[in-house]
């Protein structure tokens, strides 16, 4: 596959969002699966304070009398409790004041003090709307990214710093100026970008505590686009950060295997694309009941994620891997990588 190819299916990925982004965001309403073990194995140490006996804020000791007050709890313990009054086990981690004990949930209002996230392909907000319900006694700091902006304006209620960009060109771009690839070269799959080049493309200005990218990586044509997004999304959290991306098998699925089985070569010669020239597992999908709008996505194997894990190595280790989503439960790969300290 050739850069000229990439930016082609970018192109009809583009068209497509464009012309379906209200139907395909009212079907991006429910939460996944696979996030809420993220939120138990990943996300609930966003609320973990360590302070053995008092908890600092920025003018000085902070008491367990002072969060009372501030909370308007006459105990001294403030737990975290969702509806129902049961407790929350996502915040399970106290810290200890001078003369109570503080939830982490509470410690972070009471101090202010940020928890940032960026999303790249931030959709319609659904995670973040979720990530607020699940822990709202974060003070949560988003930074969403998206070329569809249409998607945004049937978001949910959700206070985010966005960024409108095409990350797929910004890709195809760096990949057609190494002096390795030319639109003449095909891009050959196993060869990793450069690395000391990653640093220099800037998805976002401010580097945060979590990075995700949920339901976009399948739309990146190309190994080595893929590769050099997960390389670049590392780089955009700070030292100890994570890292989470969910990476779609939907060739596991009976149903959507027999359709881009079917709609693949239809689609090709819709676009003039000569099927051949795909990578293995690209393929075209339709859209509910339109059958001559499709949109190009890749079907990640087992083989390839091994492969994508080791191209990240220099900036993030893997910690967590695991399969969710779908009846059968396996049609997301999620990864979890903890940026290099």
């Amino acid at each position: 596959m050739n850069i000229d190819l990439c930016r082609q299916l970018c192109k009809i990925n583009k068209i497509f969002y464009a012309r379906h982004a209200q139907s395909f965001s009212n079907t991006r309403l429910a939460s996944w699966d696979g996030w809420r073990r993220l939120f138990d194995s990943v996300f609930s140490t966003a609320a973990t304070v360590t302070a053995p006996e008092v908890l600092r804020g920025e003018t000085g000791i902070v008491t367990g009398e002072m969060l009372r007050e501030q909370t308007g709890n006459a105990t001294d313990t403030i737990s975290c409790e969702q509806e129902g009054g049961a407790p929350e086990v996502l915040s399970c981690v106290e810290a200890r004041s001078a003369t109570g004990t503080v939830s982490c949930g509470e410690a972070g209002n009471v101090f202010g003090s940020a928890v940032s996230l960026l999303d790249v392909a931030l959709g319609n907000a659904r995670f973040e709307h979720t990530l607020m319900t699940q822990f709202p006694h974060l003070n949560w700091k988003f930074y969403g990214v998206d070329a569809c902006d249409d998607l945004l304006t049937s978001a949910f209620e959700v206070p985010v710093d966005y960024m409108s960009r095409d990350v797929c060109e910004l890709l195809y771009a760096h990949l057609e100026h190494d002096v390795r690839f030319s639109r003449d070269v095909p891009l050959k799959p196993d060869t990793q970008p450069k690395l000391d080049a990653v640093e220099r493309l800037h998805l976002h200005a401010v580097q945060v505590d979590y990075a995700v990218s949920f339901g976009f990586m399948h739309h990146i044509a190309s190994f080595e686009a893929r590769a050099l997004f997960l390389q670049l999304l590392c780089t955009c959290v700070k030292p100890g950060g994570a890292v989470c991306v969910s990476l779609w098998q939907f060739m596991k699925s009976p149903r959507l295997s027999e359709q881009a089985l079917r709609f693949t070569p239809a689609a090709c010669e819709q676009y003039g694309i000569a099927q051949k020239h795909l990578e293995q597992g690209d393929y075209f999908l339709s859209w509910q009941n339109d059958s001559q709008s499709f949109r190009y996505c890749h079907s990640f194997s087992d083989s390839e994620i091994l492969r994508l894990v080791e191209c990240v190595k220099p900036y993030a280790q893997l910690e967590c891997m695991f399969c969710a989503d779908g009846k059968e439960g396996n049609l997301n790969c999620y990864l979890v990588l903890r940026r290099s300290v």
